[in-house]
């Protein structure tokens, strides 16, 4: 009975192990669109996000010029606890405006997002990432 305990530790270890560290690279894509700034994460299907304003956000720092709206947040039903949890793919949008005389070629944003992913039983470390997108993307 120790033995197969041992070995059902060990291949869960093991399964923990390929999962763990997910990265931003792996799952999030950041863009400047129009009027918004849109953050996009695709939630592995054996995980999901708790919408937590410490562990879940997206930030800009002031830039003159542009004004900046409330982070909006995706929408979801919440769990039996008071938890909103998402899963598939999500988006947080920051909407912006910018001021008539701004020289729209030289509006650079820098941004931070961050998310934390969990499976049923525990959660991943919290994952911040930072961003610097021009509002007008250069040519190549």
């Amino acid at each position: 009975m120790k033995k197969f305990l041992l070995i059902i530790c060990l291949v869960l270890v093991s399964a923990i192990s390929l999962f763990a560290n997910i990265t931003a690279e792996e799952i999030l894509n950041v863009k400047v669109e129009a009027d918004s700034i849109i953050v996009t994460i695709a939630i592995p299907e054996s995980m999901h996000l708790t919408i937590q304003k410490d562990y879940f956000y997206l930030d800009v720092d002031p830039v003159e010029g542009v004004v900046f709206e409330e982070t909006i947040y995706p929408q979801g039903e919440p769990d039996k606890g008071g938890y909103v949890n998402l899963h598939g793919t999500v988006h947080l949008i920051k909407k912006f405006t910018l001021a008539d005389d701004i020289d729209k070629d030289e509006v650079i944003f820098k941004i931070y997002t961050g998310f934390q992913l969990c499976y049923d039983s525990y959660c991943e470390p919290p994952v911040d990432a930072e961003y610097t997108l021009p509002l007008i993307p250069k040519k190549q």
